[in-house]
């Protein structure tokens, strides 16, 4: 009855409701830092293995590669290392020393091996949406359920 997006819905019918905005960060594990050293710039990133989304994922916001164009100018696009389809797979990548990754905070921040790479940079922020049909919004089951995961999701770093 109810779905959680990363983009608005565009049919006509359904409600839709802000549900929780996701930040994205660089992540790397302490053992990949260890090996090819902690980059400070975003230039710094020439330098490393990139860990991203493949063509197949399905990704739906803007901006998923941004590490691919971070501090680039009008040089193009560095080549990343490693393609991924899904953010699971490339959190265990990233943990496993592979590379570099644009992860969501929530995911990684409560890894310990894993380190938040270039201070002060921020990545995409995502908004994430509470859709379900037109006919279901006077629902006490549906109102009960997202406050019941808006609830669960409060003590969480998104």
């Amino acid at each position: 009855d109810v779905a959680i997006q990363m983009v608005p819905p565009n049919q006509p019918g359904l409600v839709q409701r802000h549900f929780i905005t996701i930040g994205m960060s660089p992540y790397a594990s302490e053992d990949y830092i260890r090996r090819n050293g902690f980059p400070q710039t975003p230039e710094d990133l020439d330098r490393h293995n990139l860990i991203v989304y493949g063509p197949a994922a399905p990704i739906k916001f803007p901006d998923a590669n941004w590490l691919m164009s971070l501090g680039r100018d009008n040089q193009g696009v560095r080549q990343p290392s490693i393609y991924i389809n899904s953010n699971l797979a490339m959190l265990h990548a990233c943990k496993g020393g592979a590379g570099i990754a644009s992860l969501p905070d929530y995911m990684a921040s409560p890894e310990p091996n894993l380190i938040r790479v270039l201070p002060g940079i921020e990545g995409p922020r995502i908004s994430t949406y509470y859709v379900y049909p037109e006919a279901l919004r006077n629902s006490k089951r549906i109102t009960v359920l997202r406050e019941f995961l808006l609830e669960q999701a409060a003590g969480t770093q998104f």
